[in-house]
């Protein structure tokens, strides 16, 4: 193994920061003690699609508890995502699989597409699944599914209509979901199954017609519980189009940025028939949760959002933490330390979500200068109280300017 120490500028905090770096199949690729980190966070840079490409590289920062940190160069990966349960951590580049368990670390070499959709985990809790974006082909859209394990890879290309901004995983069944509009008007929720017992089978489950101008969200590890998937949906109706009104969202509907109606809703889906379910996200007194249409878009969670008691925990773009009852769509504040407002051309601050059963954590990136000094807070997911709220000092002097913040994983308790 061969290590080179990069002088870490700490304002607050004094330490090193080592880069680890080195790769090959299945073989040792660096000694890392995960008892020693608290968080793992996944950065890379945007894909280069020129007709002159050129070298990806990224970075995996393991975060101990005083905001220090270890370095390990990577490949690349657009809008990659991290994953650490009990039996180590696993991420993606554009050349393989890379593993972090106590028995050592290794790389499981194989060439894909460099923009990731999603990445889920399946219940042994070591198989993960990465979906990953083609985009159009001569012979339509391209999906590519790899089933990652620490000792093998397969990798399989999926024809489909479009990419898939739904990712969620039943057990050992992994399900994807498109909308489209086409020329009737009508929005369509199109739900695939791409794996089944942990081996790739696409087939489709169903398209249900929702009427609505558009159908959005944005969930690539959605919870799944008993059978039924649960995310956040924006309804949308364009201005000066006439329909026939949902009456569940009827009174929710409101006016955005760009003089369409819309309103935002937890959608929950069968995941045997593709049907869905919605309701508005309302306050106590039954009125419209007020969140804006674009604080909308950058709402945050994950396969565990739900908690004990069937809630569905999740972080709002306006940097608020609140619970909402699956059964009535009834939501409450559980922190709102972090709000903030948007500004109008983009947000203040981004957040990258992570959680367990216990807890709620959130990675606090300054748009106006991601990497000057990152935050991670832990919420507790019950009370809604801070229980860590760590500075990260260095990042900008150690990694290229370039670096995007993607994703962040908790060790697992």
């Amino acid at each position: 193994m061969r290590t080179r120490v990069v002088a870490a500028a700490m304002a607050i905090l004094v330490a090193a920061t080592t880069l680890l770096s080195g790769c090959s199949n299945n073989s040792d690729d660096h000694e890392v003690d995960l008892g020693d980190y608290e968080w793992a966070i996944f950065m890379s840079e945007y894909r280069n699609t020129g007709l002159l490409p050129r070298s990806l590289i990224g970075y995996v920062a393991l975060v101990r508890a005083d905001g220090s940190y270890d370095l390990i160069e990577h490949e690349g990966m657009d809008q990659g995502q991290i994953s650490w349960t009990e039996h180590g951590i696993n991420f993606a580049d554009v050349k393989g699989d890379h593993w972090m368990t106590a028995d050592g670390s290794a790389v499981v070499e194989q060439d894909r597409v460099g923009l990731m959709d999603g990445l889920v985990t399946l219940s042994d809790g070591v198989t993960r699944v990465g979906v990953y974006n083609g985009g159009f082909q001569e012979d339509g859209y391209r999906e590519e599914v790899v089933i990652s394990r620490p000792d093998s890879s397969e990798r399989h290309v999926l024809n489909t209509v479009g990419f898939y901004p739904m990712i969620s995983v039943c057990e050992d069944d992994v399900y994807a979901a498109y909308s489209m509009t086409p020329e009737d008007g009508d929005a369509r929720f199109i739900f695939d199954q791409i794996v089944e017992d942990g081996a790739v089978k696409h087939v489709s489950v169903g398209t249900y017609s929702v009427a609505f101008s558009e159908f959005g969200y944005f969930a690539n590890d959605a919870p799944c519980v008993e059978d039924r998937i649960y995310f956040l949906g924006n309804f949308i109706n364009y201005d000066g189009e006439q329909r026939v009104v949902d009456e569940l969202l009827a009174p929710h509907m409101q006016s955005n940025t760009w003089g369409n109606n819309e309103a935002l809703a937890l959608v929950s889906v069968d995941s045997t028939t593709g049907e869905l379910n919605w309701l508005p996200l309302t306050t106590e007194n039954g009125a419209s949760l007020d969140l804006g249409s674009d604080e909308d878009d950058y709402s945050v969670y994950d396969a565990h959002s739900l908690d004990d008691k069937g809630n569905f925990v999740w972080f709002g773009g306006n940097g608020v933490l609140y619970r909402t009852d699956v059964a009535t769509g009834q939501t409450s504040i559980l922190s709102d330390e972090l709000e903030r407002d948007l500004q109008p051309d983009a947000p203040e601050w981004l957040y990258h979500f992570s959680s367990d059963e216990n807890t709620a954590t959130v990675l606090v990136e300054d748009t106006q200068d991601p990497l000057a000094q990152p935050r991670i807070v832990v919420f507790d997911k019950t009370t809604g109280k801070i229980i860590k709220d760590i500075q990260i000092n260095g990042l900008k002097h150690d990694v290229p300017e370039f670096m995007i913040f993607r994703d962040i994983a908790q060790k697992p308790v």
